[in-house]
């Protein structure tokens, strides 16, 4: 692949749309497992992105964090599994549960917040060091805009169908039968570490225009354990360059990420935005546009 040739468009081009497609996914599952798989294809269209701009660094880093908040959120599914006769069903099986498994529900929250990129998780320095990679390691023409403005359509999406995980399956009533229980420590211990994780993780790599003036910069360490070395790409040693932090990027991406929080949350406790309700059902092109992604 050329560094700065065509080839790097299409990467980031491929990457931005399977991160947005990915996420619109996420809002027409109801089981909590396939909700997750989807995530990932998503938060991969990032990671993928971010090759296609050069962001070599950020890349690696989204998918180091990424790890640990995503393992979180798949072993608190199931937790969940567990506690409801090992059923994913969120929709029909799930419900009121924040109260019965608190330490389930708690890193869960977590590891919801790490994805949405809520400051200051983990997830929020990864997926911010590719937004502003995306902004600010563009050409003259600023041809990655396109690509910025998918991956925060993409971040929009995901806080809010992840908002919609932690609706159905921690509030309002039991919806299943019989009687759940908090699981043991062999899952809620693992559950705990992982979303120390999720808070600790993003600290690996905190912006080096802000911290590289301590003598052994952690940011700056990451950032050369994980470039990649010359001898694999002769004559583009220098084409990896890493985007510095970008306070409008971080807070433009923060502040999508809890509007879809936020617009979730008043979705579905309040029953807010009423002409939204069963829309797929009146409107052709919206019931259109959820058999595409139903039916996939």
């Amino acid at each position: 692949l050329s560094i700065s040739g065509g080839s790097f468009n299409v990467l980031a081009l491929v990457g931005s749309v399977t991160a947005l497609f990915g996420a619109l996914l996420g809002f027409v599952q109801s089981d909590i497992k396939k909700t997750l798989a989807y995530s990932t294809v998503s938060q991969l269209g990032f990671m993928v992105a971010a090759l296609g701009v050069g962001a070599w660094t950020a890349a690696l880093f989204h998918l180091f964090t990424h790890a640990l908040f995503k393992a979180c959120l798949f072993l608190g599914a199931g937790s969940l599994s567990h506690a409801c006769h090992h059923s994913f069903n969120m929709v029909d099986d799930m419900g009121g549960l924040r109260k019965i498994m608190p330490r389930t529900f708690w890193t869960y929250v977590l590891g919801t917040g790490a994805l949405a990129g809520v400051f200051p998780l983990a997830g929020f320095w990864s997926k911010d060091e590719i937004l502003a990679g995306t902004g600010a390691m563009n050409d003259a023409n600023g041809q990655y805009y396109f690509v910025l403005i998918m991956l925060l359509a993409a971040a929009f999406c995901t806080a809010a169908y992840m908002t919609r995980t932690i609706w159905y399956a921690f509030f309002g009533e039991f919806r299943g039968h019989g009687h759940p229980h908090e699981s043991g420590p062999r899952i809620t211990i693992p559950l705990m570490i992982l979303a120390g994780g999720a808070v600790l993780a993003g600290f690996a790599n905190l912006p080096s225009k802000i911290f590289a003036e301590l003598p052994t910069s952690i940011a700056l360490r990451f950032e050369h354990a994980v470039e990649p070395v010359g001898v694999f790409f002769p004559g583009h040693a220098q084409g990896f360059t890493h985007a510095e932090f970008n306070p409008t990027v971080a807070g433009i991406s923060l502040l999508v990420g809890l509007s879809g929080i936020a617009v979730t949350w008043v979705y579905y406790s309040k029953g807010a935005f009423g002409f939204l309700h069963g829309l797929s059902e009146r409107n052709k092109l919206a019931g259109l546009g959820k058999k595409i992604l139903v039916n996939k």
